[in-house]
């Protein structure tokens, strides 16, 4: 079992919100490199905590500009591929 706390920064630049990839617009905007899915993101880390494999943070990181405003869905797949080639599915 992983148990993950991420703290949200926000700003009040880009006014755009996405979970779960819906897009809202909103007076203020998640601060994140990709578009910052945090229902998408959490999915994705759970996914690899059980199967043990390093975080989304390591695997998807900010520092690479490949993944400036992704969108979290690629992530999403990118898990489910590597969750499915362990012989596992939801």
């Amino acid at each position: 079992v992983e148990i993950t706390h991420k703290d949200q920064k926000w700003t009040d630049k880009d006014g755009k919100y996405v979970p779960a990839g819906e897009i809202y617009e909103t007076q203020l905007g998640v601060v994140a490199h990709s578009d910052g899915d945090v229902v998408y993101h959490s999915i994705v880390d759970a996914i690899f905590g059980a199967l043990t494999l390093p975080d989304i943070g390591q695997v998807f990181q900010d520092t690479d500009p490949r993944w400036k405003g992704c969108d979290s869905s690629k992530f999403m797949q990118h898990a489910y591929e590597v969750m499915t080639e362990y012989g596992y599915k939801i």
